[in-house]
């Protein structure tokens, strides 16, 4: 994944390391926001209306939290469902939230994420 947004000078920050402000001032100007489904992406609140969210959904916990939130406020938000390293695709439909399962790795699929870069 970093391999391929870095051909879109896209960059990669983990928002834990800034303080709350800097975090602020981050994301009011990022008009790209792309992060696996997770708290990090509340950041998106900050973002100006109209920037485009790519949430890469972990297929053993997503919810439809981030796309309710950047609907609200206007963002475009495409999704990426992931495969599990341990059980490839999986049936979203049938999976139980269990917490336990809220830091697996994720496999991304480049190709998609890579058609929705381009498309930005």
């Amino acid at each position: 994944v970093a391999r391929l947004v870095a051909d879109y000078d896209v960059d990669l920050v983990d928002p834990a390391e800034f303080s709350t402000l800097d975090q602020l001032q981050m994301f009011s100007t990022c008009s790209l926001l792309i992060g696996a489904h997770g708290a990090g992406l509340t950041n998106l609140a900050f973002m100006p209306s109209g920037s485009k969210i790519i949430e890469l959904l972990p297929p053993l916990c997503a919810t439809q939290a981030y796309w309710t939130t950047a609907h609200f406020l206007g963002h475009a938000y495409e999704a990426i469902t992931c495969l599990d390293p341990e059980q490839g695709v999986v049936e979203q439909s049938k999976v139980q939230h269990d917490p336990r399962n809220n830091r697996r790795d994720i496999i991304v699929p480049l190709d998609r994420l890579k058609t929705l870069l381009e498309q930005t």
